[in-house]
């Protein structure tokens, strides 16, 4: 669905193909096992703090939330940069009791565009997802053919997020996604880099 709101303000909602059946229920319990994530006590290891100063433009967190038995139950990151390029990222991802990632959220924008999308996923598969690109100064709407190239699809492995082309792959699964964040070289973005 396009939505061309006003002047060169364009928006577009991606979702499933419409040909492709959601297992509405597997989804549902997802919803519910995110939920619960979010209503347990959780205690936050601070992986990268830098926050705004007289001599810096950005601000970036990311945090870990382990449960009672120290499993990873939740990754959060919040970045800003107030350099005049408007750039904001904040970020979410839950994981099941055995590291499985079940729930991914992105909201990302810029001088120019921004977008949202979030990831059921079930085993390292997209059970469901939605995704929204907004563009401010774009001159016309996205074609057919390109919404296609970015738009995921239901029970494929999670790889790319839809508005930055972001890998998202090394967040699959805590034990991955751990041993990049607890690397002494961490250098804030190498999650989003590939495993060799």
């Amino acid at each position: 669905m396009f939505i061309h709101l006003s002047g060169s303000v364009y928006a577009q909602k991606i979702y499933p193909d419409k040909s492709v059946k959601i297992d509405k229920k597997m989804v549902e319990q997802y919803r519910k096992m995110k939920d619960d994530i979010d209503s347990m006590p959780l205690k936050c290891d601070t992986v990268f703090i830098r926050p705004f100063d007289k001599d810096s433009v950005f601000y970036r967190f990311n945090g870990t939330y382990f449960d009672e038995k120290g499993r990873l139950r939740k990754y959060s990151r919040k970045e800003i940069v107030r350099d005049g390029s408007h750039e904001c990222i904040t970020m979410y991802a839950y994981y099941n009791e055995e590291g499985d990632l079940i729930y991914l959220f992105m909201d990302t924008e810029d001088h120019c565009n921004s977008g949202m999308e979030f990831y059921y996923i079930h085993k390292g598969r997209i059970i469901d997802f939605e995704g929204s690109k907004y563009c401010d100064c774009c001159d016309e709407e996205m074609t057919k053919k390109e919404i296609n190239r970015i738009r995921p699809s239901i029970g494929s492995p999670l790889k790319l997020s839809i508005n930055w082309e972001l890998y998202l792959v090394n967040f699959t699964h805590a034990n991955t996604f751990l041993k990049i964040m607890k690397n002494k070289e961490y250098s804030p973005g190498d999650e989003f880099g590939l495993i060799e």
